[in-house]
C-alpha cells in the first residue's frame, strides 16, 4: 500500500505519525515523498514554534529529517495545475500522489481534505487512515 503523507507539522508530532513511520520501517506501507514536500517541511520544521516542539519532544530537526528520508520513497512530479485548489501550494502534494499511484492522501490540511478526493486517491486524515489499516 503506498500513500503519502504532508508531514504536516502539528500532526506530524502525534502518534498517528508514530505508527504511519513504524508502518513505513517495517515495508508494511509506502510513504511516498517528493523533493518538493522534502524542501517545504525542512522549512517548516525549521521554524521557532516547532523547533520549540521537537525539543520538547526529545527530537532535533535532523533527526526528523533523516526519519522522513530513511522510511519514504522520493519521487519525481510534474508540474501540476489544480484551479479547485484553495492554496496552490497544494498541488505538489497532489502531484506526488499521482506519480506514486497513491492509494491515499493523509494531511491534517483542510485545503486538501475539503476535496475529499482527487483522481480517485482518497484524502484522509490520519486517524482516518490508520482506523482503516
Amino acid at each position: 500500500m503506498s500513500f503519502i503523507a504532508t508531514f504536516g507539522y502539528l500532526q506530524f508530532f502525534g502518534e498517528g505519525c508514530r505508527k504511519g513511520f513504524f508502518f513505513a520501517k517495517n515495508s508494511a506501507i509506502e510513504i511516498a515523498l517528493s523533493q518538493e514536500i522534502f524542501d517545504e517541511t525542512k522549512q517548516t520544521l525549521f521554524k521557532p514554534k516547532l523547533q520549540r516542539k521537537l525539543t520538547d519532544l526529545g527530537f532535533t530537526v535532523d533527526a526528523c529529517l533523516d526519519l522522513i528520508a530513511r522510511t519514504s520513497v522520493m519521487y519525481t512530479i510534474q508540474p501540476l495545475e489544480v484551479p479547485e485548489l484553495r492554496d496552490p501550494k497544494d498541488a505538489m502534494v497532489l502531484a506526488t500522489a499521482i506519480a506514486s499511484q497513491a492509494d491515499a492522501i493523509i494531511s491534517g490540511d483542510s485545503d486538501l481534505l475539503i476535496l475529499e478526493t482527487y483522481q480517485n486517491i482518497p484524502i484522509l486524515t490520519a486517524k482516518q487512515f490508520l482506523d482503516n489499516l
